[in-house]
């Protein structure tokens, strides 16, 4: 398959159609159970995340990035406004967020998808998708943003984006460092909450994409970062929470021990994530603002 400069600037700006996510306090809990929490459910302040009665049940702001999944299974049919591709080429390479409003525990969210970016990287092109989450009254209560590598779909001519050399850790040993294990089945739990890619649960289709076994959802990944963060930025309460980004850089396996590193910086929170047994890094170029 071969894409043109002519096709690819056609899509970019494409405004899709708005979809609805509705949800429960039960998918709340799922949520959080699917990206690690509680660390210790004898805590009353890990317990809120996960017990709907607990006069302090609180969404974590990262359950934002599973209001669009519908965008998600769109793009996966792979045709993007005429632009063709097998979809088992596409890789989620990077994430962001920026929280508006502190999330709701239930309820309606309308997504207003736009194609903001597309960028030719050589080997493939990098399709960038920015979220606008508003809530029952129209007001916008998370900005979501992804940016998918589809390898195979470059050397069009293309504009190459932006540097991928940011938000890099400095030259110092991490002002905190956070050690948590994953369950051997976190990526069952996570897939509950929306991502039924059998290369996160069904051990041929893993096998298939070169792997051992199958793998956890990068978003799991992502969400268990982003509660290492509000536990020692935020006191552990996610209004404190404002945005974060990161890459997605290695793959992490159901039962892997993850060490979140992190610096404080003018900038903000810069971190990394690392596995511990392979000592790779699996998350990369990661920052956040918190209040």
């Amino acid at each position: 398959m071969s894409v043109t400069l002519e096709q690819v600037n056609a899509v970019v700006g494409t405004q899709l159609p708005p979809f609805t996510y509705t949800f429960t306090e039960r998918d709340t809990v799922i949520y959080a159970l699917g990206i690690g929490a509680p660390a210790d459910w004898l805590d009353p302040d890990e317990l809120k995340f996960v017990y709907d009665h607990s006069p302090e049940f609180v969404a974590l702001p990262t359950m934002s990035t599973v209001y669009s999944g519908d965008l998600i299974r769109y793009i996966l049919t792979g045709d993007l406004q005429g632009i063709k591709f097998n979809p088992l080429m596409l890789v989620h390479g990077e994430q962001k967020i920026d929280i508006r409003q502190t999330l709701p525990t239930s309820g309606e969210i309308t997504c207003h998808p736009v194609i903001s970016a597309i960028y030719d990287k050589g080997s493939g092109m990098v399709v960038v998708t920015d979220v606008d989450c508003r809530n029952a009254a129209g007001e916008t209560i998370a900005l979501t943003q992804s940016a998918m590598f589809i390898r195979g779909l470059g050397g069009y001519g293309g504009e190459r984006g932006p540097s991928s050399k940011v938000n890099l850790p400095p030259d110092r040993i991490p002002d905190v460092i956070h050690e948590e294990t994953t369950l051997t089945t976190q990526a069952l739990l996570y897939r509950l909450s929306g991502d039924g890619n059998p290369l996160h649960a069904d051990p041929s289709a893993a096998a298939m994409a070169n792997f051992d076994m199958p793998i956890l959802h990068g978003l799991a990944t992502y969400g268990f970062g982003a509660r290492a963060i509000i536990k020692h930025y935020c006191d552990n309460n996610p209004t404190h929470f404002k945005q974060m980004q990161a890459r997605f850089s290695g793959p992490v396996f159901p039962g892997d021990t993850l060490i979140t590193e992190m610096w404080t910086t003018d900038e903000g929170i810069i971190f990394q994530m690392r596995v511990s047994d392979r000592d790779e890094v699996v998350l990369s170029n990661g920052l956040a603002v918190v209040e």
